[in-house]
This record gives structure tokens, C-alpha cells and sequence, in this order.
């Protein structure tokens, strides 16, 4: 994949929106603007490649990894004290902002290598297993690997 077909600049203002949805303080609101950032992303990305992913496929590769309806419902009812943990402890929230950006940063350019491979749009299962699983090998946590280089 040459670089220059990467628009970074797409990329990386996505990848801040989206990490910055984290400081929304009204429940549901917050997840529920950062699908809807994560899936124009993706349809943005199809769209310079000539493609068009249906709405399922789109969910699939877009949606950000989660419980789902128990993982709503868990959220809301932690709600309260991970706001006042996190109003207490601003670090917290710049290293969650930090690390969403660097995640979705991630997935951003692996789905360009999708795209240019001819895996998207036939494929989606098999993109978002791959996509999940190459993240786990790596951890695109900035703090976390920056801390294990530190002491290794």
C-alpha cells in the first residue's frame, strides 16, 4: 500500500473526534456519536476506493468492540462513578483519549489495506477478525507500550 493513498489527515481528524466522544458526559450519547463517527469513517474510506459496503458489512467493520446490550446496560449503571472517578483523575481521560485515537487510527489503516487488497467489500467477518485480532498482537495503547519499553 503506498502512502501517499493514505489521506492522514481524514484519518487523524477522525481518530480525534472519535477519541474525544469519551468527554461527553450525557450517557448513551457519547457511544452512540462515536458509532455514528466510526462508520462515516469507514464509508468515507469505501468511497475512495470505489466501494460501498452494506449496511450490515458496515456494522460489522465500524462498530466499535463492546458488550453490546448488556455492555449498555453495565455502562449506564457505572455511569455515575466513572464520571466522578474520571472528573478526579483528568489523566485517566487524556490516556483514554490517547489511546481511542490510537485504536481507531489503527483499524483506519488497516481497513485502507483492505480496500486496496479486494477484501472489502466481499468480506467483512473476515476483515473485522482480522482487523480484532492484529490489535491484540500489537496493543495500539500509546501509554501502555510506552511504559513496557520504559522498563524492559
Amino acid at each position: 500500500m503506498a502512502d501517499k493513498k493514505i489521506n492522514w489527515l481524514l484519518l487523524g481528524r477522525y481518530a480525534l473526534l472519535i477519541a474525544l466522544t469519551v468527554l461527553i458526559p450525557i450517557p448513551l450519547l457519547d457511544r452512540g456519536l462515536e458509532k455514528y463517527l466510526r462508520r462515516r469513517m469507514v464509508r468515507h474510506i469505501a468511497k475512495r476506493h470505489d466501494a460501498e459496503l452494506t449496511p450490515e458489512a458496515l456494522a460489522i467493520v465500524a462498530d466499535p468492540p463492546g458488550g453490546g446490550c448488556m455492555g449498555c446496560l453495565w455502562s449506564i449503571v457505572l455511569w455515575p462513578f466513572k464520571k466522578i472517578l474520571k472528573t478526579m483523575m483528568v489523566v485517566f481521560q487524556v490516556k483514554t483519549i490517547a489511546d481511542m485515537a490510537s485504536e481507531v487510527l489503527h483499524r483506519g489503516l488497516m481497513l485502507e489495506e483492505a480496500f486496496e487488497s479486494g477484501w472489502l467489500p466481499r468480506e467483512p467477518e473476515k476483515v473485522r477478525l482480522a482487523m480484532d485480532q492484529a490489535l491484540e498482537k500489537i496493543d495500539p495503547r500509546l501509554v501502555e507500550r510506552a511504559l513496557r519499553g520504559t522498563f524492559q
